[in-house]
């Protein structure tokens, strides 16, 4: 904890409802994206779903950020693996795929201010015209489920275990990449 946040004080208090109501909205927000995955309607859902999966992780993110310093998660900050990248690399053999980790979860910061510039055509009152304008990039929803999983780590490490949760984290972290897996018998 930090200087001012001394055990059982109001900015302790106040530091365990932010870091509760961040994992809240990330584990209801994982749940909705998997039911919405699994649904028979996916589409517009399921990317609303995703939004706002993405929109949690980065909020629990910030939650748990100002105690990063803490001895019980300090190394685990930032050595853990978040997702893996493929890159295509030049070699003397010519092009090669090559896998780079993703780490630290302080790489999540610059993923939440990620956009990309889209172009729109609007019909007008004087005809059409392209309109550019400037939308979040967002991590894949694979990512996010293994991401969450780690933030889920890092805020236990540091004793923030949510009082209710049945999904269990190693399920997510080694099946992430299947939304349709829960990890829950049927």
């Amino acid at each position: 904890m930090s200087a001012d946040d001394t055990p059982g004080g109001a900015a302790s208090a106040s530091r365990a409802r932010i870091i509760g109501e961040a994992q809240l909205q990330t584990h209801q927000a994982r749940r909705q994206y998997i039911a919405t995955a699994n649904s028979v309607e996916g589409g517009e859902a399921a990317a609303v779903a995703a939004a706002e999966l993405h929109n949690a992780v980065i909020n629990y993110f910030y939650a748990l950020r100002p105690l990063k310093d803490e001895g019980a998660v300090k190394n685990f900050w930032d050595s853990v693996v978040l997702w893996e990248e493929r890159k295509l690399a030049q070699s003397p053999q010519g092009p090669q795929v090559v896998t780079e980790e993703v780490t630290g979860f302080d790489t999540l910061a610059e993923e939440a201010v990620k956009t990309r510039v889209i172009t729109e055509e609007r019909d007008g009152y004087l005809g059409t015209r392209e309109i550019e304008r400037e939308i979040p990039e967002r991590l894949p929803p694979d990512i996010l489920l293994r991401v969450s999983a780690q933030l889920d780590r890092a805020a236990g490490k540091l004793g923030f275990v949510p009082e209710t949760e049945s999904e269990v984290i190693e399920t997510i972290l080694d099946d992430s990449a299947d939304p349709k897996n829960t990890g829950e018998e049927a």
